[in-house]
């Protein structure tokens, strides 16, 4: 009995700090199937333009329109500015596309964006982007 009480007690602050939103620094993104150049705006104001960029993975960006759900492949992507949601879970993304269509759909704030820049790395969450506009190849 002591031993299991030992390891829960060592192994349960690991477990939560893994699971804390800034407890770990990105080290791995997924490799997407197609390569798509972004420039992204945080909520503070930061501007970073990224390579290889997806939304969790994929190179489309997703959520539900009304009662249905959509994804729009990036190539037909321009750009989507993020606003508030209908509870503080979700946030609504007004997507242009290139043919300059406007499609508003609901995601999860937590869903995060991966990319590469010139010096590293990068992961944010739907929640804490003002914008992201597809700049290079592959688009």
């Amino acid at each position: 009995m002591r031993a299991v009480a030992l390891f829960v007690a060592l192994a349960w602050p690991s477990a939560a700090l893994a699971a804390w939103p800034f407890g770990g620094a990105v080290t791995r993104i997924p490799v997407p199937a197609r390569v798509f150049e972004v420039e992204v705006r945080d909520v503070s104001g930061v501007v970073v333009q990224l390579t290889s960029a997806s939304l969790d993975g994929e190179v489309a960006v997703w959520g539900d329109l009304g009662r249905a759900q959509v994804s729009l492949p990036f190539e037909s992507v321009d750009r989507w500015v993020v606003s508030a949601g209908p509870d503080d879970r979700h946030r609504v993304l007004t997507v242009t596309t290139r043919a300059s269509e406007t499609v508003a759909i609901v995601v999860e704030d937590d869903t995060p964006l991966f990319g590469r820049t010139p010096w590293g790395l990068y992961r944010i969450e739907v929640a804490d982007m003002v914008e992201v506009r597809f700049t290079g190849p592959g688009r």
